[in-house]
């Protein structure tokens, strides 16, 4: 389970860990030097190498400036499949470090392969020889050895912007980083529209050279049995309570989701992005949440269908992507044309 240093981290990013938190933040700032050094010191050594181009093959890759819970991974799925309409015989690469993710593309696109390689370059390479003329790379702004066609960030509209670096925020690298990328897109899960706008505009002002060029609303979409992943949706209004267990970047959004819909008590149960669960892990869960429900993301339940009939009545949110602004101008991007600013 997150121990509480760990939720008390994600306090402190968001900035509601009070005077605490604010104690705590000036003391990492020599830590933050030491990881700003650090980052420096790795992009100037990029700057100076020539990454590896790979010929006849398009690369997209989709990344984030802070860590885990932008959405990147759904952004990875819908891109590699609008280059799947277009034609353009994509791959999906991925870095291996979680196998829930490889695992939730091949549940999302069956039809593109998935390559799972720590070593991308290996990894488009392999690619290209299985016949792709287009891969997209999950996860990979920070990893800098191969060329790229196009670097695509994603932000947080619920991140602060700018905000501190690791350990005092999320960000892997300072804002400045984002002027190497060539657009942005904005995710929103709990906030709105207007401000996801907002935030394209103070991404404007301080990265001027670096389009926003959309905004992508991932919202929660159908409840569907965890035994049964093709069953019937069940109606989540209908239910009294529910516990959260789920290992995702940001449980808490996930939390804030199941609220939404469900009238009664919200209970979460959250693991570090990735982890494992063991069986008495998942007898733990069903027996903190009694007879009630136990919701999951559809990034847990790759790793909790053996476990479905310890968990019971035990159901899987699956995760919808509708865009608010920006989508021709992405699908613009990724196929060969220009970043365009958007709205």
């Amino acid at each position: 389970m997150m121990g509480p240093i760990q939720m008390f981290a994600h306090r402190l990013w968001r900035g509601d860990a009070g005077f605490l938190g604010v104690v705590v933040s000036v003391m990492l700032l020599p830590l933050e030097w030491v990881w700003r050094y650090h980052v420096k010191s790795r992009n100037r050594r990029f700057d100076n190498t020539n990454p590896v181009h790979i010929d006849g093959l398009r690369v997209i890759s989709i990344g984030n400036l802070a860590v885990g819970g932008t959405g990147k991974t759904p952004i990875a799925s819908w891109v590699a499949r609008d280059l799947a309409e277009a034609g353009k015989k994509p791959c999906l690469v991925h870095g291996g470090y979680g196998m829930d993710e490889p695992a939730l593309h091949r549940r999302w696109t069956p039809d593109i392969p998935v390559f799972v390689q720590r070593d991308r370059v290996a990894g488009a390479h392999e690619a290209r020889l299985a016949g792709a003329r287009s891969i997209v790379l999950d996860d990979a702004f920070q990893h800098r050895w191969i060329d790229r066609d196009v670097d695509l960030v994603i932000l947080a509209a619920e991140d602060r912007f700018p905000g501190p670096v690791l350990p005092r925020g999320p960000y892997r690298e300072p804002y400045g980083a984002l002027g190497r990328a060539d657009a942005i897109v904005i995710s929103r899960r709990t906030t709105t529209a207007k401000h996801a706008r907002s935030l394209a505009q103070r991404v404007f002002d301080l990265v001027p050279e670096t389009p926003v060029i959309g905004c992508v609303h991932l919202v929660s979409g159908a409840w569907r049995p965890l035994a049964m992943p093709s069953g019937e949706p069940v109606d989540a209004r209908a239910l009294d309570s529910a516990l959260v267990l789920t290992a995702v970047g940001r449980p808490s959004a996930v939390a804030q989701s199941v609220a939404e819909v469900v009238d009664g008590e919200v209970v979460l149960r959250g693991y570090a992005d990735h982890h494992e669960f063991s069986e008495s892990e998942v007898l733990d869960a069903r027996r903190r949440a009694g007879d009630g429900a136990i919701v999951v993301t559809e990034k847990d339940a790759v790793k909790l269908e053996p476990f479905a009939e310890e968990l019971g009545a035990c159901y899987v949110m699956e995760q919808g992507l509708h865009w608010d602004w920006g989508e021709d101008a992405v699908r613009a991007l990724i196929r060969g044309g220009s970043p365009v600013q958007c709205g």
